[in-house]
């Protein structure tokens, strides 16, 4: 893990993708300032594309940062915590 709130991406979601060349989840909390999404399985490398989404309870979209970005996962910081995210994730 990369450190902040763990999120494995088999759970706390409503859609889920996870294979070699694609991960995709929605609805995912992000409920501390900083959120790590952590992939069920990792890519190969880092070479991958992030795609997020970033919105409030009211379905306004709330500014975010991604940091960390490793093979296993990335993290979200937000200004604001209970947020919800939806990512892409595709294999370069």
């Amino acid at each position: 893990m990369l450190g902040g709130v763990g999120i494995n991406s088999s759970k706390n979601h409503g859609t889920i993708v996870d294979d070699d060349d694609i991960k995709r989840a929605t609805g995912v909390a992000v409920v501390a300032a900083g959120t790590t999404i952590t992939f069920t399985t990792a890519f190969a490398t880092i070479n991958y594309t992030i795609d997020i989404r970033c919105y409030d309870a009211s379905g306004n979209n709330i500014d975010f940062t991604i940091t960390n970005k490793i093979a296993a996962g990335f993290k979200v910081t937000t200004g604001t915590i209970d947020v919800t995210i939806d990512y892409v994730c595709v294999k370069i």
